[in-house]
């Protein structure tokens, strides 16, 4: 804690002391801050029976606290005088829940009062239920409001049902809006659609705008159309930059060439700071190599991070040993992996 902040606190402690009830809210959010909870608990609680104003912080520390019940009973109070952030994190703990139409109920009241953020979680949330039309109708609402999201989210809609068309306007609109993630959702599409010239145009308008996973996505394209060189320094600008999925693609090009020397040496630093898809390759690269024992090192650890590839090839691995009972482990856990998330 810092000097200034020792300061504040002292002085709001004076007037809170004197039963100052916004000194008493404004101490208890900045005690909470600095994970003082019981302090903060004291004061916050002690104000909360003269002001509502106390009722969100309640519900913040007591998520906090990781108690979940007492979190929903304050931003219920805090919702019930109009709070909107209240309404939406009970929204979002209600949903949590599973009760869902209570969940509804919160987010539409907040909505209905022109905040952004419950209508893009009610648009969301009627996506999910499969109420498309009423869904898309608060994506839009949300999106014109300034939510950027919400376009990307409105463009899944229309994605998922491979209307490309739509999916792209509203993409676009995510772009129009400085959306860090449209580029990626674009590129997705012209993917799909084998558009490759259109997908090197939106790969490098982003890399152009700054967007490093855009500059990993065009040698990726430009690899697919056999622009081997162009792809190599590409990658190259993106690996400089510290960008590691570049690192990692151009890592996979040295392999493509058969640069196996190069292709190791950046598949081995790229495992070594925790890069998955890195571990992957390097384990299976040194298993083909003959290095088993470090090969399955570098897989399980990528496994134990819950990369499925991981987990299918161990089970592979093993069986080939005659490990059988190693083998099954790893199946079970990849099994697993298809329905929780850890």
């Amino acid at each position: 804690m810092d000097a200034s902040t020792k300061e504040t606190i002292a002085t709001l402690y004076s007037y809170a002391a004197q039963g100052d009830i916004e000194s008493m809210v404004q101490l208890g959010k900045l005690l909470m801050s600095e994970d003082e909870l019981d302090e903060a608990e004291k004061w916050l609680k002690q104000a909360s029976r003269q002001t509502s104003a106390a009722f969100l912080p309640l519900g913040e520390l007591s998520l906090k606290q990781n108690n979940l019940e007492d979190a929903m009973m304050w931003y219920r109070k805090a919702a019930e005088e109009g709070n909107q952030t209240a309404m939406i994190n009970l929204g979002f703990l209600l949903k949590q829940k599973g009760e869902i139409k209570q969940a509804e109920n919160w987010y539409l009241l907040a909505a209905n009062q022109g905040n952004t953020e419950a209508m893009y979680n009610l648009g969301v949330l009627l996506v999910e239920k499969n109420e498309l039309v009423s869904g898309r109708k608060w994506l839009q609402k949300a999106g014109k409001n300034g939510n950027s999201d919400a376009w990307i989210a409105l463009g899944e809609t229309y994605r998922q049902v491979h209307d490309y068309e739509n999916a792209v306007k509203y993409y676009e609109q995510a772009k129009i809006a400085e959306n860090p993630h449209a580029y990626a959702f674009l590129l997705e599409v012209y993917l799909a659609t084998n558009n490759l010239s259109m997908a090197e145009k939106i790969a490098r308008e982003g890399m152009e705008n700054g967007d490093l996973d855009s500059l990993s996505n065009l040698g990726f394209i430009l690899v697919a159309q056999e622009r081997l060189e162009e792809a190599e320094q590409v990658l190259k600008k993106g690996a400089e930059q510290g960008h590691s999925n570049s690192a990692y693609n151009l890592a996979s090009l040295y392999a493509l060439l058969e640069r196996m020397d190069e292709a190791m040496s950046l598949f081995a630093q790229l495992a070594s700071y925790g890069h998955l898809n890195a571990q992957v390759s390097y384990g299976t690269l040194l298993y083909e190599q003959g290095e088993k024992d470090e090969g399955i090192r570098w897989l399980e650890e990528a496994a134990i991070k819950g990369n499925k590839e991981a987990m299918n090839l161990l089970a592979e691995i093993y069986e080939e040993l005659g490990d059988h009972t190693k083998a099954e482990e790893w199946k079970v856990k990849s099994n697993l992996d298809e329905h929780l998330r850890f």
